[in-house]
């Protein structure tokens, strides 16, 4: 992105919560339209800046429409609707420095919403939202582009995801980088929870860097990692780059899912995933292992940064443009893994 506009759109500092009420009691609406806590329909050069926003009726923050230069940036964003942070048919975008999480959901939030078939389990899921989505839900596609660096993600059903509803939809030129996502200790109510999620997108996805993260759960029925192929023409990576990564997960031998279908055939564990990366000439530099932080437990970005001993300490690769941390600390030539630099007990 160029220099902003001093017309562009700003919402910058504010406390945004309850919108969207046509879809209380929560679930009302169940299969889609509804609205979101701020939402830019196709306006560029708009930026979201330092809010806090929750318990909204639909998405938190939300830009959709072909328009270029959405910025989402240290804004608090938890507990909405479906999703947190939604960036739909967007390009030349950022997503940086957010802290993003949900709290256990609670199921009587959903009393009296008219759900004819509650037992499907889909207004409980969307209770816990997903932590950054990107998308193309319409045709033709306009997704590409895209910065997500330096967030932190506690607790949502997924970490990062993409939704290519349209045919022509992939994951172009986009960089994930030094993102610290914590899972949910907890087993999905009819799916799993995933760190980050890559679809096989018709084959469109190129040029995806994932790079200095830490994905970090303790639930063994959560996955780290899932990325979706088609077996039949499944031969590489298929324009996706992983390296410097620590993944871990205490209580789970197979964290990976590799495959079309939600079937157990296609979990695997770090070291198959490590030796695929091999095949494919990548994976460099990424761990199995502890990161370290100084206390996982609770809803502060504070107690996510690396202890001393931590393995994820100037582990990672230098990314142009990657010049600070989280808390805007600097990131020298060694920088961390993660989404905080250490810079001392």
């Amino acid at each position: 992105m160029g220099n902003a506009c001093c017309k562009a759109p700003k919402i910058i500092e504010n406390h945004i919560f309850g919108n969207f009420l046509r879809n209380w009691p929560l679930g009302t609406y169940k299969w889609g339209g509804w609205g979101g806590g701020v939402v830019s329909h196709g306006t560029p050069e708009v930026y979201f800046i330092g809010n806090i926003v929750h318990n909204n009726g639909g998405e938190g923050l939300l830009a959709y429409g072909n328009a270029g230069g959405a910025v989402f940036e240290n804004n608090i964003v938890y507990d909405n609707w479906s999703v947190n942070i939604y960036l739909d048919g967007r390009y030349d975008s950022i997503v940086e420095g957010n802290f993003i999480f949900s709290h256990d959901p609670d199921s009587g939030v959903l009393y009296h919403n008219k759900d004819k078939n509650p037992k499907d389990g889909k207004n409980f899921r969307r209770l816990r939202p997903e932590g950054i989505m990107t998308a193309d839900e319409r045709f033709p596609a306009t997704f590409h582009d895209i910065r997500i660096v330096n967030n932190i993600i506690v607790g949502c059903r997924r970490g990062i995801t993409h939704y290519g509803h349209a045919k022509d939809s992939g994951l172009k030129n986009v960089l994930i980088a030094n993102n610290t996502i914590i899972l949910p200790n907890k087993k999905g109510v009819g799916e799993r929870f995933i760190g980050i999620r890559i679809p096989y997108n018709h084959g469109n996805n190129s040029n995806v860097i994932i790079r200095n993260n830490i994905v970090y759960g303790e639930n063994p029925d959560t996955y780290l990692l899932s990325i979706d192929y088609d077996p039949a023409k499944f031969n590489n990576f298929g324009g996706l780059i992983f390296d410097h990564n620590i993944w871990y997960n205490p209580n789970s031998s197979c964290s990976f899912h590799m495959g079309s279908r939600w079937l157990k055939i296609y979990d695997i564990g770090f070291n198959k995933w490590a030796k695929k990366c091999r095949e494919n000439g990548q994976g460099e530099g990424s761990k199995f292992v502890e990161p370290k932080f100084v206390n996982a437990v609770g809803y502060a970005a504070k107690g996510l940064r690396l202890s001393s001993d931590s393995p994820a300490i100037n582990a990672g690769i230098f990314i142009e443009g990657v010049t600070t941390d989280y808390f805007g600390n600097k990131r020298d030539g060694e920088p961390d893994i993660g989404a905080i630099e250490f810079v001392g007990e």
